[in-house]
């Protein structure tokens, strides 16, 4: 290993933060070689609290030249910069970039008081986190310790994830031998000493979910959690009617995908939650690519294709729902106002045809499922019946819910 820096190389300016680790020293860089080489005049020291903690530094990190070659390659806007280890305060410690901005913690409150964020935000900040695991997963580092006391907001408003001190490296078939983490937001598997890279898309669940609520979805008593985590009849509130709650201008199509992506993350059955963190990103960004264009831009588009449709225009209302698919594509509602655009003509093939593509892009939107249904039952199809049921079960607006409750009584009846 490189040369190693010691306590006389540093100033210490305070002590910023503790943890379960140890506690976080803010110091000024007196070496000159080291501070040109880091290129940084602040950094900070994170040193462990007693031998044990040092010990499993050293075993797990220091000793491991893979780990400290991996941590070095992991370079990503939105990660604490790892820089080496000194000898300080008597233990062997992490050096790491000094950032400035609160924890998410520090944002929302602590455990018990939480404030819930707007969806807008909420999204912005996991969407940066899983840049930052997209990058560590991809050197094969599984972080273990996912949660908001490590998660820093710049006032940049660039997210940055810290604390690889818990980190370790996975190989392709190897799981976490250890126990690690803070136990509100680990994964089951975790629990058990067999966490890997999908236990940290179990963690950022969790936390998305806390954000959107301001509540933990296992409970926040250590017995609670693990009472919870290993009860396969244990189902998690959906966290649907909060998001309405304090998100009053957000569709409630826009609501149910965040509602089902939340649920997925941070679902007890791994074969059916996100296998990398790469495709639970994609769904935030598509959502925010939606949430983030001009709202009235849409709207005034179907506004204009209802228009030319009602005045009999349909050849021009046709090609604008198109228009409006083509430029909408990840807005759900554009392929759901173009198939009642077909039903409306009469031409409910076209009308499936479009849903079914709808539904193989946004399976979780239960209104492309519910009109799916109708079209079918129009054809005579028996597969309106299960469509319709799989709409209910998603989840549909109030209004929507207590029509689709009666079709469904009726068209059982008829069978």
């Amino acid at each position: 290993m490189s040369t190693i820096a010691i306590q006389e190389d540093f100033k210490e300016i305070r002590r910023i933060d503790e943890g379960g680790f140890g506690r976080i020293y803010l110091v000024e860089v007196l070496n000159r070689t080291f501070k040109k080489n880091w290129g940084k005049d602040r950094v900070c020291i994170k040193v462990p609290k007693d031998k044990e903690k040092e010990m499993f530094l050293i075993k797990e990190v220091i000793n491991n030249e893979v780990v400290v070659k991996t941590f070095q390659i992991a370079k990503s806007e939105n990660l604490v910069e790892y820089i080496g280890f000194c000898h300080y305060r008597g233990y062997y410690s992490m050096i790491m970039e000094y950032v400035e901005g609160p924890t998410l913690r520090a944002k929302i409150g602590r455990i018990g008081l939480q404030k819930p964020l707007g969806i807008l935000e909420s999204l912005r900040i996991a969407k940066q986190v899983c840049k930052a695991l997209s990058q560590l997963h991809k050197c094969k580092i599984f972080h273990r310790d996912i949660k908001p006391e490590n998660i820093f907001i710049c006032k940049n408003q660039i997210v940055k994830l810290s604390d690889l001190g818990i980190s370790k490296r996975m190989d392709s078939a190897e799981k976490a031998s250890t126990v690690a983490g803070t136990w509100p937001y680990m994964a089951r598997e975790v629990l058990c000493g067999k966490g890997d890279l999908q236990s940290d898309i179990h963690s950022l669940g969790v936390i998305l979910y806390e954000m959107v609520t301001g509540k933990l979805p296992f409970g926040d008593a250590y017995q609670e959690v693990i009472k919870n985590l290993n009860n396969p009849r244990f189902k998690v509130d959906s966290p649907k009617e909060y998001i309405r709650e304090y998100n009053k201008d957000i569709d409630d199509v826009v609501i149910e995908e965040v509602d089902n992506m939340i649920l997925k993350a941070i679902g007890l059955d791994l074969t059916r939650s996100y296998k990398t963190i790469d495709e639970l990103y994609q769904e935030i960004n598509d959502i925010l690519e939606r949430l983030e264009k001009p709202k009235e831009d849409f709207e005034l588009c179907i506004k204009e294709a209802k228009k030319l449709r009602n005045i009999g225009q349909t050849a021009k209302a046709e090609r604008k729902y198109k228009e409006v698919l083509k430029n909408f594509p990840n807005n759900p509602r554009s392929y759901y106002y173009l198939s009642e655009f077909y039903n409306y003509v009469r031409i409910p093939y076209k009308a499936k045809n479009i849903l079914s593509e709808g539904i193989k892009r946004f399976p979780g939107s239960s209104l492309l499922h519910y009109n799916l249904a109708l079209t079918l039952h129009e054809t005579e199809d028996p597969k309106a019946l299960k469509e319709l049921e799989k709409a209910i079960e998603i989840g549909l607006p109030e209004k929507v819910e207590k029509t689709a409750k009666l079709l469904l009584m009726a068209w059982k009846s008829r069978h």
